[in-house]
């Protein structure tokens, strides 16, 4: 669909180049492309937002965010946006790293709040100003360059574990006066040559996330059983349909002896068919008219 040219090189007559190309999977060749995975933004944060005070940028995480999120919401074939949780959470994904188990806890219900698969969140790790040498600006030039550096975390939001990392950084003039105070949502700050270039690192962090998500198999949560009759929470906005299969996993999530929570999924036999489907939820029965034992709400459903 796109192409990127790296590098290019000539030897001998010959021209040699290196490309980063974006290629959608065959949906006939990937069952999961054929169907839409939940995901919910978090608002991103500013590492340094002493790094904003120039331009008064301040607002420049939440407008990234906002910005990434009517993105994916263009995307309706691989991702339905639930939402756009515009607040301070006081995520820290480097103390999520090291294991601290509340953090988990707090994804997965969040994820389960927004009946979403996944969450992505990321921090702008340096807008700061500098020279044509790179270096930290100590006094103001004219043009100077501004950094965007950009990591970002997407969550598997059903375990609570991080799946994904990935970094964006990229430069730019900066082209506003030193006093100018900038507004981060006007086309004039967008149409700039520091705008266009986060925008085209939101544009590859996009691609990327298809790329990542469009092949995975989506995972519902069972939310209400009534009888033979279990009640997911995806829909047609997600793709299924009737006479989709499901098989069941079984949480059995534990605490291992150093306390880290880990997770556990246990298949169980026998099949489930979609038989009823509303806009984000769908009703699902045995197969075999027998279920298999001892399902409960907040058990996974994943479509073979």
């Amino acid at each position: 669909r796109q192409y990127n040219l790296l590098e290019e090189e000539r030897k001998n007559d010959r021209l040699f180049v290196t490309l980063r190309a974006y290629i959608v999977a065959d949906r006939s060749r990937c069952s999961g492309a054929q169907y839409a995975k939940g995901i919910t933004l978090i608002r991103f944060r500013l590492a340094e937002s002493d790094q904003a005070r120039h331009g008064q940028i301040y607002e420049l995480n939440s407008e990234i965010t906002r910005q990434l999120f009517n993105r994916l919401s263009g995307l309706s074939q691989i991702f339905v946006t639930r939402r756009w949780l515009d607040e301070n959470l006081g995520l820290d994904p480097r103390r999520l790293l090291q294991g601290e188990n509340s953090y988990r806890r707090q994804l997965q219900s969040l994820a389960a709040e927004t009946d979403s698969q996944y969450l992505l969140f990321g921090v702008l790790q340096d807008i700061s100003l500098r020279d044509a040498q790179g270096n930290l600006l100590e006094q103001w030039l004219d043009d100077p360059i501004r950094h965007f550096s950009m990591q970002l975390y997407l969550f598997d939001g059903l375990s609570g574990e991080l799946t994904e990392q990935s970094h964006y950084q990229g430069e730019a003039v900066w082209s506003f006066d030193k006093q100018e105070q900038v507004d981060v949502s006007s086309q004039k700050f967008w149409n700039s040559s520091y705008g266009m270039e986060i925008t085209a690192q939101l544009n590859r962090a996009v691609q990327d996330l298809q790329l990542k998500l469009q092949c995975t198999p989506p995972t519902a949560r069972i939310l209400r059983i009534d009888g033979d009759n279990f009640h997911i929470n995806l829909g047609k906005r997600n793709g299924i349909k009737r006479g989709d299969p499901f098989y069941i996993e079984q949480r059995g999530d534990f605490t291992d002896r150093f306390g880290r929570q880990r997770t556990l999924r246990n298949p169980t036999t026998g099949m489930m068919e979609v038989k009823r489907v509303y806009e984000d939820n769908a009703v699902m029965m045995p197969l075999n008219r027998y279920a298999p034992g001892n399902i409960q709400i907040n058990d996974l459903a994943v479509l073979e």
